[in-house]
């Protein structure tokens, strides 16, 4: 989005052909000061073309926006956290990168690979060809679609929407997706990973519409969670576990107790490390691991370390 430096006015023709602007406030297209959208390529570090033309750089996205705002965001999380459970919480970002090509753009991708290295945040790769295990894939999107594409049929009919109210609309829509379903959404992916796992990486989870396809019974298994004004902002299961499939879900949690640690990265299991209860299963499927980390050098874990213990 830009600023509008000055005022714009529709085109009006005259009978010789001829066209000009008048200044009228019927006729006023753009407002100085105004944001309005210009196109822009996207790209993954490049912020101007070697002709001088701008363009949309995703590394300064993330520089300027997205790394301060999931700052903030995780701050905010850790001290609801600890003041609602007590504790020192720590919230840890894992992000889910797909193959586009500005995301694959070496010095974006080494950017990205840095800022979350150094915050102890997740990076990983989408699986190619399986939009399904992108939650924004899954739901968000589609569910931005079916809301734009009624709002443009109401007011425009057939006529397509120009940039500027493209993403206006786009705004809009995802300002009143309920954060509820959001949240469902996210409870769904938990089940889409069960359900291809149950596959073994296939996918015939989803070809199966007398099993009802890519339903899994969540609905009657959550309840929504309202803030102090009582507006919808979550969900919370209405029993222990979110993959037990005898209490409802389709999908049961896969047995991971021969999983070769190897394809998990040194963030991963330093997550594990600090989740996990040296009482519980999991931590006792990893323990030729995690035993030898100290809790003291947890934080310091080197991947050639992590490499070396996985073929333990």
């Amino acid at each position: 989005m830009v600023q509008a430096q000055r005022n714009t006015y529709k085109r009006v023709y005259k009978s010789d052909g001829s066209y000009h602007h008048p200044r009228v406030d019927s006729g006023l297209l753009r407002k100085k000061g105004e944001l309005y959208f210009k196109a822009a390529e996207v790209t993954g570090s490049q912020e101007i073309s070697k002709d001088g033309i701008k363009k949309f750089s995703l590394k300064t996205l993330f520089k300027n926006q997205v790394f301060p705002l999931l700052e903030d965001k995780c701050k905010e999380l850790e001290n609801m956290l600890n003041e609602e459970k007590g504790g020192n919480h720590k919230v840890i970002v894992r992000y889910q990168e797909d193959g586009a090509g500005p995301h694959t753009a070496k010095e974006f991708i080494n950017f990205l690979h840095a800022g979350f290295e150094k915050r102890g945040w997740m990076m990983v790769r989408q699986p190619p060809n399986s939009p399904i295990t992108n939650v924004m894939d899954y739901w968000i999107f589609p569910a931005l679609s079916k809301r734009v594409s009624s709002n443009q049929a109401v007011k425009k009919g057939n006529e397509m929407l120009s940039g500027t109210e493209l993403w206006r609309e786009v705004q809009r829509a995802f300002m009143l997706l309920p954060l509820d379903n959001v949240a469902k959404a996210f409870l769904a992916h938990h089940q889409v990973v069960n359900a291809i796992a149950s596959c073994r990486g296939g996918d015939d989870y989803a070809k199966t519409p007398q099993e009802s396809g890519l339903h899994f019974g969540l609905g009657p298994k959550v309840r929504t969670q309202y803030d102090k004004k009582f507006q919808p902002v979550g969900v919370a299961l209405t029993y222990d576990g979110v993959a037990n499939a005898s209490n409802g879900l389709k999908y049961k949690k896969p047995d991971v107790s021969s999983i070769d640690i190897g394809v998990l990265t040194h963030l991963e299991l330093k997550a594990f490390k600090q989740a996990f209860d040296k009482e519980s299963i999991p931590y006792g499927i990893f323990n030729c691991v995690f035993d030898s980390i100290s809790k003291e050098n947890v934080e310091n874990i080197s991947k050639e370390n992590v490499e070396n213990l996985a073929h333990m």
